[in-house]
């Protein structure tokens, strides 16, 4: 079998087996939303945050699943649920500042990209173009990048580090947690 179908049924033997355990929703609902049950997806995050009643993680879920609903209004609000509950969660707040951009709330986005920047350890280079590029989407002028772009080192091109990789479009947790 596919890794993916056997993903889906060791969810739903812990499910069966175990009905206690939150997460196991949690891989159910990814797996719903992998196939775009969505609706099916979202039922999931209901029963898990009865288990898990603290778990940022439950509204990051949501979220990602409102994603392609165009449901962003909920996306926004399942994101700031999650910051309220781990407000150190880097991902939920790295998909929050997207969402905000996306939605072109650019205070709000840039406000909650100075958070994920004073979370995270070391120098990020890559944040640094965010206001750059912020200003270009609102003002639909090269200018703000200009100076940036002079300042980059020149070389060849290297493959993107974790943190830019964070920045597509894959769920936090298949970044760092994936199930097993």
């Amino acid at each position: 079998p596919s890794l993916q179908a056997k993903r889906l049924g060791e969810a739903k033997e812990v499910v069966l087996n175990r009905p206690e355990i939150g997460e196991a929703r949690l891989a159910l609902a990814y797996y719903d939303w992998s196939i775009l049950e969505s609706d099916r997806a979202l039922a999931e995050p209901k029963e898990a945050e009865k288990l898990l009643p603290n778990a940022g993680e439950v509204w990051q879920v949501r979220a990602i699943i409102y994603r392609p609903q165009n449901k962003m209004r909920e996306r926004i609000a399942a994101l700031r649920r999650a910051e309220i509950l781990d407000p150190r969660d880097t991902n939920g707040l790295r998909l929050l500042a997207m969402t905000l951009r996306d939605v072109r709330d650019w205070s709000e986005a840039e406000q909650t990209a100075d958070r994920v920047r004073a979370l995270l350890p070391g120098p990020h280079q890559h944040w640094k173009y965010h206001r750059a590029w912020d200003a270009v989407r609102r003002t639909g002028k090269l200018d703000p990048l200009k100076p940036e772009l002079a300042r980059a080192p020149a070389g060849p091109a290297r493959a993107p580090s974790e943190c830019q990789r964070s920045f597509q479009s894959q769920p936090p947790c298949h970044q760092h947690r994936s199930p097993s």
